[in-house]
C-alpha cells in the first residue's frame, strides 16, 4: 500500500470500502484501520463472490442496497426468508422493484 494511503487511513476515523478493489488491498486497508481505531464500513456491491472470513472480522459494518440484501438474506440456510409463507414470498416478488416500500416491507418480514 503507498506510504500515502496508510497515512490518509491512520488519520481517518472511518474507512469506507468496495468490492471493485481487490479484496487483498481492503484487508491490508481495513487491518490499518481497525489498528487505529477506526470503524470499517464495506459497500458489498460489485463481486458477487464470498467474503473472506478474515475480511469479515474486520468490518464494523456492511452496506448492502436492496438487491445484495435479498441476496444475503436468501444465502442463510434456515434463514429469515426461509419463514416466510408462499403467499408472503409471492406478495413480496409481485412488488415493483423499483418501489422504495419493497425494501422496507423485505426487512420487516426478515426482522419479525
Amino acid at each position: 500500500m503507498p506510504e500515502g494511503w496508510e497515512k490518509a487511513i491512520k488519520e481517518a476515523d472511518l474507512l469506507l470500502m468496495q468490492r471493485e478493489i481487490p479484496e487483498a488491498v481492503n484487508i491490508e486497508a481495513a487491518k490499518v484501520a481497525k489498528a487505529n481505531n477506526a470503524i470499517t464500513i464495506l459497500d458489498i456491491g460489485g463481486a458477487d463472490s464470498p467474503l473472506s472470513d478474515e475480511l469479515l472480522q474486520l468490518l464494523d459494518y456492511v452496506s448492502p442496497n436492496q438487491t445484495e440484501l435479498e441476496r444475503l438474506a436468501a444465502a442463510i440456510p434456515g434463514g429469515p426468508l426461509a419463514n416466510l409463507s408462499e403467499d408472503e414470498q409471492k406478495m413480496i416478488e409481485s412488488l415493483p422493484k423499483n418501489d422504495p416500500n419493497r425494501t422496507g416491507f423485505k426487512l420487516i418480514n426478515i426482522l419479525r
